[in-house]
């Protein structure tokens, strides 16, 4: 636990990327994903308030543990006093250092420490969330934006196929071999290739405004981004996956970090009337002058409570029942891990069967495109025929890098899921 803790507070503290400086992407610049995620990690608010929640954590824990060390205070001061009927001047110096050291509270220091140190590594596992999640983010809107760029492709061939497919049938009417009816078919399928084109680079815009988002910087300029075509097996049963998840998920530490906190404050709460023995010890001088006149004192001191009314006992209560919730509360967030891994598992598993069954369709789409194009040609094939199969290429092209994507963000989901990237 203690190495985990320390992983956290140098990946949170003491990272330093590339991209601190100037982490916004110039004009044009192309980035693959792994860029886009560095600049996240130096750019996003979210991170940084993470790591301002823990170093603010860190600072109080460092509080509690200052009730153990000694305390030193100095005090000084001068008064000056005119009698009238004498016009004799009097001047009093008073000057003195004292030190108190706590012997023992009999644990309820070191309960509140721990309680704080709890708090403390409820805190990093919540920023370790944020890392995630936000690693999740630019993952899942960079693939988006990649399946935006996709149905840009298919909709920019469809309305090449379409023009292809209009200067055919205006030749063959221009000599008579096709009728009115086909030019005015393919330019009604000219038509709608050119709005969805207009669609599809909208859908594009907002997906590359959602990924700058992700990223921290929504006011950079525009860029471009790798392609990724690539299907990924990941080789983990849904047993590790969970084994992983219970293991890992931040946010499920963080819940188990705070019934930590909530069991340290009952401990806090029942010892809250117990006695505290301190030392103390101070050195005065000073009279009508600022030196001379010192004096010694050390003693000892023992302070507890006799009867608060009740007071305690109403705290301890609470405590209780704050540690009995705490505890339920870990139970649900284990039961939500549990389901998600189950979900992202099995989502995983979809797609990496349905993209292949998607390629091979599109594959099919592409021979009949093809067959169709070629019988047209050739005088013995119908405008119905081709824009049939113009129709079912561009929908299987789409449905295909559709696919693709959905099965790189179920993939980027599994990682996710299980608290970080599987190796």
């Amino acid at each position: 636990m203690k190495r985990n803790i320390l992983a956290l507070m140098v990946t949170l503290l003491l990272y330093a990327p590339a991209f601190a400086d100037d982490a916004a992407p110039p004009s044009r610049q192309t980035l693959d994903l792994d860029d886009c995620v560095e600049i996240a990690l130096s750019r996003n608010p979210e991170i940084t308030a993470a790591r301002g929640s823990v170093s603010a954590a860190e600072a109080v824990l460092g509080q509690a543990r200052t009730a153990d060390n000694p305390s030193l205070s100095f005090s000084s001061s001068w008064t000056t006093q005119r009698t009238a009927s004498t016009s004799v001047t009097d001047d009093s110096f008073s000057s003195s250092v004292g030190l108190s050291q706590l012997v023992t509270d009999w644990g309820k220091t070191h309960a509140a420490v721990k309680q704080k140190a709890s708090a403390r590594d409820r805190v990093a596992f919540q920023a370790r969330g944020t890392v995630i999640d936000v690693i999740y983010d630019v993952r899942e809107s960079y693939y988006q934006l990649l399946k935006a760029q996709g149905a840009v492709e298919v909709a920019e061939e469809t309305l090449e196929l379409n023009d292809i497919q209009l200067a055919q049938a205006m030749a063959f009417f221009d000599v008579g071999a096709v009728s009115k009816y086909d030019v005015t078919t393919a330019r009604v399928a000219q038509g709608r290739a050119r709005l969805t084109l207009i669609q599809a680079k909208t859908d594009m815009a907002d997906a590359l405004v959602a990924l700058k988002t992700a990223m921290g910087v929504p006011e950079s300029a525009d860029f471009e981004i790798e392609d990724v075509r690539q299907v990924y097996v990941i080789d983990i049963e849904p047993e590790e996956a969970l084994e992983r998840a219970l293991a890992n998920r931040p946010d499920l530490l963080a819940v188990k970090a705070q019934e930590d906190v909530s069991r340290a404050a009952l401990t806090v709460s029942r010892l809250g009337n117990t006695p505290e023995l301190s030392l103390t010890g101070s050195y005065s001088w000073g009279d009508t002058q600022f030196t001379g006149n010192d004096s010694w004192r050390t003693g000892v001191t023992l302070s507890f409570s006799l009867y608060d009314g009740g007071l305690q006992s109403q705290k301890t209560t609470e405590a209780r029942a704050n540690l009995q919730v705490a505890e339920a509360n870990t139970d649900a967030a284990r039961n939500d891990v549990m389901k998600e891994v189950q979900q992202a598992w099995l989502g995983y598993r979809d797609s990496l069967e349905s993209v292949q069954v998607a390629q091979a369709a599109f594959g099919l789409a592409e021979e009949n495109l093809d067959i169709a194009t070629g019988r047209y040609r050739v005088g013995v094939g119908s405008p119905v025929e081709v824009q049939d199969a113009t129709q079912q290429f561009s929908e299987a092209k789409n449905e295909y890098l559709g696919e693709l994507y959905d099965h790189l963000i179920a993939v980027a989901a599994l990682h996710h899921v299980v608290g970080g990237d599987i190796q």
